[in-house]
């Protein structure tokens, strides 16, 4: 490294053991005016090595020297062969453009902006290059799981509503699933700068076992619940209380099924109470699947009454569940927990774990078959059935054989 006109300034020589190398290497680093970056400078069996570290801060500078002496001494590349290093945050840049790019929808990219926030915040500043043992993924995520224990200043969030702050619930930990998420598109991202930008070379990138948590399916609603529910939001919201309605007597995913019905899709012709069918349902190998699901008596008023309403268009291609403007309301997730809040209900039920009471009480009352379930939740086999629902035990049993014994007193 020149000193021209006394221009480059000495920030200061340093020693690195590298584990598996005998002598230590000497490096320097050094302050340029005319740069924003500093410098290094080294030498390895003969051969010099100096460049831009890509920082400002001194620990940062030492950090990226350190792991350009180890891709040096591991690696044995020349200086035209040297890895390309790109910091974590603009791959993630990168990755998110990219995936603008291809036919996925608009939530899972959502989904992905929000996921990558939390990687960024843990991996900002580390060489892409770095992240290439398995190691990251267990680390990640026990930082992730202690996030509110050390964040506590973000374990009650805030939203705007009608251009107001509304502070939510407070958050106590982080489920095992939703780090299993981020892990996973950590491991996307890892695949991607190898393939597509060419960084990672000659490393295998580390696969990520999920963590096989159990799933927690709680208990059905009991029927007083239910009634306070009922009695809530008929006074409140009737159009509201006829999406929970549906969503627990059905099964069906919210928003994404529900409201995906189209006027042609229901069948009350159908003996005994009628059907409707349920399109486009989620599959994990991405292969479409369409099928009909029985109505009960319940179901079927609920259907019955939004047909009947006038005023809102009923061409076969308009959906059914709309408001009384003929609006389709997307997400009512919140005005939910608030509701099971204010009437002391277990605050930790959500819409989506109405799909789960719905299973269990399935399979409590043994009114169908693993097999015929699994079909009308839009499971291609019992596998994710058998999986999630395994904990029904011999209390469940005893409850089936009890109220099978008390309908064979009625006859």
């Amino acid at each position: 490294m020149s000193k021209e006109d006394g221009k480059w300034k000495r920030i200061g020589t340093y020693i690195h053991k590298v584990s598996d190398i005998k002598k230590p290497i000497k490096y320097t680093l050094n302050e340029h005016p005319l740069s924003l970056n500093h410098c290094y400078y080294f030498r390895y069996e003969k051969k010099t090595y100096k460049g831009s570290t890509g920082e400002t801060d001194i620990e940062d500078s030492q950090t990226r020297v350190k792991e350009i002496i180890y891709s040096m001494t591991h690696g044995g590349k020349k200086k035209s062969e040297q890895q390309k290093t790109l910091k974590f945050e603009n791959v993630v840049k990168l990755f998110l453009t990219y995936k603008k790019t291809q036919p996925i929808k608009p939530k899972t990219l959502h989904e992905y902006r929000r996921q990558s926030k939390y990687l960024i915040e843990y991996f900002k500043g580390r060489d892409i290059n770095t992240l290439d043992t398995k190691k990251i993924y267990t680390d990640y995520f026990l930082w992730r799981k202690n996030y509110y224990k050390t964040h506590k200043n973000k374990s009650i969030p805030t939203y705007k509503k009608n251009g107001e702050k509304i502070k939510g619930r407070r958050f106590e930990s982080i489920s095992d699933t939703s780090i299993d998420r981020e892990n996973r598109l950590l491991c996307s991202i890892l695949i991607y700068s190898k393939e597509d930008l060419k960084l990672l070379n000659g490393v295998d990138i580390p696969k990520y076992t999920i963590r096989g948590t159990s799933y927690k399916v709680r208990e059905p609603l009991s029927w007083s619940d239910y009634c306070k529910l009922k009695e809530y939001w008929e006074k409140k919201n009737p159009y509201y209380w006829k999406i929970i309605s549906f969503v627990d007597k059905t099964g069906i995913r919210y928003p994404s099924e529900l409201l995906k019905i189209l006027v042609k899709d229901v069948n009350l012709r159908e003996l005994p109470y009628g059907s409707v069918l349920i399109r486009n349902r989620k599959s994990m190998k991405n292969k479409v699947i369409n099928n009909r699901i029985p109505l009960n008596q319940e179901t079927r008023d609920i259907l019955e009454q939004l047909l009947s309403r006038t005023g809102i268009p009923k061409n076969p291609n308009d959906p059914v569940f709309v408001d009384d403007k003929g609006l389709q309301i997307k997400y009512i997730n919140k005005s939910f927990k608030k509701s099971l809040i204010e009437l002391g209900i277990n605050p930790n039920l959500t819409m989506y774990s109405l799909r789960h009471t719905y299973v269990t009480r399935m399979l409590i009352r043994n009114e169908y078959s693993m097999k015929m379930l699994s079909t009308m939740l839009g499971h291609r086999d019992t596998t994710m059935v058998d999986k999630i629902y395994s904990h029904l035990g011999d209390d469940d049993i005893m409850r089936t054989t009890r109220r099978i014994e008390e309908e064979k007193k009625k006859i």
